[in-house]
């Protein structure tokens, strides 16, 4: 005997309480959790080196944007009161909290893993940063390890990644696509400034 539809306006019979917080996930841990999986590939050492290199830039980036976009989303919950419950059961202080506690956790693990893994398997006899890899993803990560090795001990320094932060989409007759070099007049008149005398930055 087939079973007969029900009625349109006939009750549905829910099995589960929809208010149980149980039955839900902490949309910013989550997304944490997601980031993780990216961390893993790094650690995965199936993949080849490059490849690592560059998915443990790639949780870099994803990370900050998180904390442009939904940490600050949770910030701004602290800072207007909000005290109520999410679905999750978890306020936005406890949300906070438990993110401050993920984020140090794989730091750690991501920073370790780069020192103790990745940044010795890098060392080479022959240098070429141009064929490291065919995207930009890790660039700025890998040149900058790669130039701590010429530097002096002592002596301080900071890589500037003028391109790769700054790129367009596609030509607009104003920029090329792709790197755009953008503000590299304004880096270059910070450094003249920090390099010259106190007394010369400050006479008029």
């Amino acid at each position: 005997m087939s079973a007969q539809p029900l009625p349109r306006d006939a009750p549905v019979q829910l099995r589960e309480d929809l208010a149980d917080p149980g039955l839900y996930i902490n949309r910013e841990l989550s997304w944490l959790d997601f980031n993780e999986r990216v961390l893993e590939l790094a650690e995965d050492r199936s993949l080849p080196l490059l490849e690592r290199v560059k998915f443990s830039a790639i949780y870099d980036s994803n990370l900050s944007e998180f904390f442009m976009v939904r940490v600050a989303g949770v910030q701004d919950q602290i800072e207007a009161g909000v005290s109520g419950r999410q679905a999750d059961g978890m306020t936005a202080v406890e949300t906070m909290e438990a993110i401050a506690a993920r984020v140090r956790e794989f730091g750690l693990r991501q920073s370790r893993h780069f020192e103790d893994e990745l940044r010795p398997a890098l060392d080479s006899s022959v240098a070429d940063l141009a064929s490291l890899t065919g995207e930009r993803w890790g660039g700025m990560l890998v040149s900058g390890a790669f130039l701590g090795d010429f530097v002096p001990d002592g002596l301080p320094w900071v890589h500037l990644d003028i391109a790769g932060p700054a790129r367009a989409g596609a030509d607009d007759g104003y920029l090329v696509k792709g790197g755009t070099g953008f503000a590299v007049r304004t880096l270059v008149e910070l450094v003249d400034r920090f390099k010259k005398p106190a007394r010369s930055r400050t006479a008029h």
